[in-house]
């Protein structure tokens, strides 16, 4: 197959707008999640407050990370390679955020605009603290 020219079959249903996506599915009682994430590269997490995301009217469920810990084991990152230590990593943030983009919280409501919009009212406060961009000095000692 590498270098030879393969007929496309998934193009019409996506030229014809007869593809169908998860964001399309609708099922009996689905809810839908939405995740606030980290703003900062690396921050202690002083304080989340989701107290507004809660009242906010669809909103079934509202967590962040100390509660998705009680509840869920973390994931571990397994390899055979030589000197590999094997590294747990929560499913949200726990204290602190490691990178941008990192979840803190997650809203739980019965569609997917009430979600993104609860999501939006969720209070976080975070201290920066410094960040490492280059991989070289990120191996350095005390980084």
């Amino acid at each position: 197959m590498i270098g030879r020219a393969l007929k496309r079959v998934e193009d019409p249903r996506f030229l014809t707008g007869g593809a169908q996506y998860v964001g399309d599915m609708s099922l009996s009682g689905m809810l839908h999640a939405a995740f606030l994430r980290s703003p900062h590269a690396h921050a202690r997490i002083l304080r989340v407050d989701l107290s507004a995301a809660l009242a906010f009217p669809g909103v079934v469920l509202c967590v962040a990370g100390d509660e998705i810990a009680r509840r869920v084991k973390p994931v571990r990152a397994a390899s055979r390679m030589q000197g590999y230590t094997a590294t747990d990593f929560p499913p949200m943030a726990l204290r602190k955020v490691r990178y941008v983009g990192e979840a803190v919280a997650a809203v739980v409501a019965e569609n997917r605009y009430l979600a993104e919009d609860a999501v939006e009212r969720i209070i976080v406060e975070y201290e920066p603290l410094p960040s490492v961009r280059d991989p070289e000095a990120a191996m350095e000692s005390g980084s």
